[in-house]
Order: structure tokens, then C-alpha cells, then sequence
């Protein structure tokens, strides 16, 4: 891209974002709890612009995708995930101010850049209102008198989760997306965090702001437990580098599930995969559904899920 492209694309970017980069809080300094992560504001004036000419790239890029036609002239609100500022959350807001989408950013370290994490339609990642009936339901009360303040901690799209900190009671881990209860304590998430922190990082991919799609399939939603295959000993479909057979199936318009267990196999996540994305980079993002049709679709890298879980004809 030449300087003059690069300043149209700077101006046009901080022309849709100036009211919309959100600071959700402070850093609590010497006192922050390590596994707190909470929203913080991006202090850089550099890294605010960075991210503000990737994300408004992303979302006219992916406008043109079957399904996010309401992307169309949508604007991201930024906030940081984190400690530190090393992954954010962009909110999609429409101009009325209604949210119709989110991507998760991360810094990537060696060599710099960002990726993409994941992104989605529909309900988001990190939504209040979901995260208090999770904990409304957890503790068998209600939204009002289950109060209680939420702190993301985020990895990777199968290691997001809320930390929960009741009135009264001890600290609950929810699903990000979801909001339901997790098997899973403090201690377990950190040394979850610590055994995966190198495997996702490893599977990182810099997005310039100017990328392409280079292909994208859509195929009709399915209900994902319509079948069971990883209860009958069947035979997962092919885990390569590329993900080739799962490209090929999707393309080919076959009913693809995703499973993965985790927590020490205390929980298993059960997706159908209704599609994918492909970027000009040549990764792969695959879109995945729930059996709740609410909760929209979600777009997470193939590499990452065929490290941690498995895909089912």
C-alpha cells in the first residue's frame, strides 16, 4: 500500500473512531490480582491508531461476506483485555449504537502485528447482561440479588472466561460466550493458561488492515447434537497443517461437527460448522454454531481447533 492509500485509510479510520475507542477502567497497579482482566483503557496514542485503521480494515473486508451485510458502515469500540494491552475487544456497533458483532484482537509478539483471534455475529463475547444471568443461575437466585463484579480473562477463543466476584460466596468462572458455569477454579485457569499460552501463540497469523477474503463458504445451520460421532468411535476427519479435508467437506455442503473437552474432560463444547473464511494469508477461520440460535455465529481459527478438539462428519 503506498503512503498516500495508507493516509486515506488512517483519516477515514479516525473519522468513524474518535468517539469510539472505550476506556473501561484502570489498572489497579501494584494491588491487580494477576488473573484479573479487566477492561483497561490503551494508553499509546500509536497503538490506539494501529488498531483503529486494523479494525475498521477488518469490518469493511468482512461487510462483504454473505450474512454481514450489517457490518456495512458499522463502527468498532476498542477495548483492552488484560492484563497489559496485549489483545482487545472490538465491539461492531451500528450507528444507533446497537452491537451486532465483535472481533478479538492480539498483538503477536515475535515480529509484530495483530491477529485475529476470532470474531462472530450476533451475541458477543463478554456481554454484562449474559454474565450476570450466568451467575443469577449458577447461585440460584436472581439477577438482582446475585450481584457480582466481572473480569474477563481471555487466551484464546476456547479459553475465555469471566471471573465472577460475588457479594457474598466464593469466585465463579463463566463462560465468556454463554455465560454458563465452568468446572474450573482460579488456580486450574492459571495453570491452564501457563500449559497453552505457547501452543495458541504458535498458532498466531498477522492480518494486515488491507487483507482480503479470499474465499468464504456458507452453508444452512444444523442442529450439532443431531448426531453424536464422538460417542461411537468414529473416526475423526483429517487434522492437517491446511486443514484440507475440513475445507473440502464444508465446500462439498456436508454437516460438519466440532467437539472439544476440556477442563481435565469436565466439559465438553459441541459446535455445528456451518461455513469458514479464508484469508488471503491462507488461514482458515471456521464458522461455528451452537444449538442456541440466539448466540449467533462464531468464526475461530481452524488451526486452533484442530489443536484442541476434533471435527466430525
Amino acid at each position: 500500500m503506498n503512503a498516500n492509500a495508507k493516509r486515506l485509510l488512517l483519516s477515514a479510520a479516525l473519522l468513524m473512531l474518535t468517539p469510539l475507542l472505550a476506556a473501561a477502567g484502570n489498572a489497579s497497579g501494584a494491588h491487580a490480582d494477576k488473573l484479573t482482566a479487566a477492561h483497561v483503557s490503551v494508553s499509546s496514542s500509536d497503538r490506539q491508531t494501529e488498531l483503529a485503521v486494523h479494525a475498521s480494515g477488518w469490518i469493511a473486508e468482512i461487510a462483504k461476506q454473505p450474512g454481514f451485510k450489517a457490518w456495512r458502515g458499522a463502527q468498532p469500540e476498542i477495548t483492552a483485555l488484560g492484563p497489559g494491552t496485549h489483545s482487545w475487544l472490538v465491539l461492531v456497533k451500528q450507528p444507533t449504537g446497537a452491537v451486532i458483532g465483535y472481533i478479538v484482537v492480539q498483538a503477536v509478539q515475535e515480529g509484530g502485528g495483530y491477529a485475529i483471534e476470532e470474531y462472530g455475529l450476533g451475541q458477543y463475547l463478554y456481554d454484562e447482561a449474559t454474565r450476570k444471568r450466568g451467575v443469577a443461575q449458577a447461585t440460584n437466585g436472581t439477577e438482582e440479588t446475585s450481584e457480582s463484579v466481572g473480569s474477563p480473562l481471555y487466551l484464546h477463543p476456547l479459553l475465555a472466561v469471566w471471573k465472577n466476584k460475588p457479594a457474598k460466596g466464593s469466585i465463579l468462572l463463566t463462560d465468556a460466550m454463554s455465560g454458563e458455569s465452568l468446572p474450573l477454579t482460579e488456580n486450574q485457569w492459571l495453570k491452564l493458561y501457563k500449559k497453552e499460552e505457547q501452543r495458541s501463540a504458535a498458532l498466531l497469523s498477522v492480518v494486515p488492515p488491507a487483507a482480503k477474503l479470499a474465499r468464504a463458504v456458507s452453508n444452512s445451520s444444523f442442529d450439532p447434537y443431531g448426531l453424536l460421532p464422538w460417542l461411537t468411535n468414529a473416526v475423526p476427519l483429517s487434522a492437517d497443517s491446511n486443514g484440507k479435508a475440513i475445507v473440502r467437506a464444508l465446500e462439498e455442503k456436508r454437516q460438519i461437527r466440532y467437539t472439544s473437552e476440556r477442563f481435565d474432560d469436565k466439559m465438553r463444547y459441541v459446535w455445528s460448522v456451518t461455513g469458514f473464511h479464508r484469508w488471503e494469508n491462507n488461514v482458515v477461520y471456521a464458522a461455528l454454531e451452537s444449538d442456541d440460535s440466539e448466540t449467533g455465529k462464531r468464526f475461530v481459527p481452524l488451526a486452533l481447533l484442530t489443536e484442541f478438539g476434533a471435527f466430525y462428519d
